[in-house]
C-alpha cells in the first residue's frame, strides 16, 4: 500500500473529477481493467479469507463456518447465511464452554480461609467446623447444559 498523505488525496481528487464530469471519464477506461480488478479482488480475497485463515485457527470447526456462510447465502439468501452463521457460532461458543468445565477447584473451610475479620468466637467455630464448609470455585459461564457439572 501507500504511505502518506499524497495517495488520499490523490483519489479524493480523482473521485472529484469523475463526479464532476458525470462519471463521463468512467467510459474511457477499458472494460478488461475493471473485470480484472475485480478478479484480483476475488483472489486476494479467497487468500485472506480462506486460506491463510486456515493455518491461523486451531479449531476447524470454527474455521467452517465462513464457507458455510458463503455457501448458503449462494444457495438460499443472504438473511438465511447471517442466521446460519449466528447459530453456527452459538454451538461453537457453547461447546467450548461446555468442554472447559464449570468448576476450577473444590476445598473446604479448613483449607481456604476468609480475609473478613471476625469476633475471636466466630474464628474458632469457623476453625471447628471448616471441614463441614465446602467451598466450589468456578470457572466460565454456566448454561443449563453445564450446570448438572456443578451438581456432580
Amino acid at each position: 500500500g501507500a504511505d502518506g498523505v499524497a495517495p488520499q488525496i490523490g483519489s479524493v481528487l480523482l473521485l472529484l473529477m469523475f463526479y464532476l464530469t458525470d462519471f463521463q471519464l468512467v467510459g474511457y477506461i477499458p472494460k478488461p481493467a475493471f473485470s480484472s480488478m475485480l478478479v484480483l479482488a476475488f483472489i486476494d480475497m479467497i487468500y485472506t479469507w480462506f486460506y491463510k485463515s486456515y493455518f491461523k485457527t486451531k479449531d476447524k470447526f470454527e474455521w467452517m463456518v465462513v464457507p458455510a456462510i458463503v455457501v448458503c447465502a449462494f444457495v438460499f439468501d443472504l438473511l438465511s447465511a447471517v442466521f446460519l452463521g449466528i447459530a453456527f457460532s452459538t454451538f461453537i461458543f457453547v461447546g467450548s464452554f461446555n468442554r472447559s468445565g464449570v468448576v476450577k477447584y473444590v476445598a473446604n473451610g479448613a483449607v481456604i480461609r476468609s480475609t473478613i475479620e471476625r469476633p475471636f468466637k466466630k474464628c474458632d467455630w469457623l476453625m471447628e467446623n471448616g471441614d463441614f464448609i465446602q467451598i466450589l470455585v468456578l470457572q466460565n459461564y454456566l448454561f443449563f447444559g453445564n450446570a448438572s457439572g456443578v451438581y456432580n
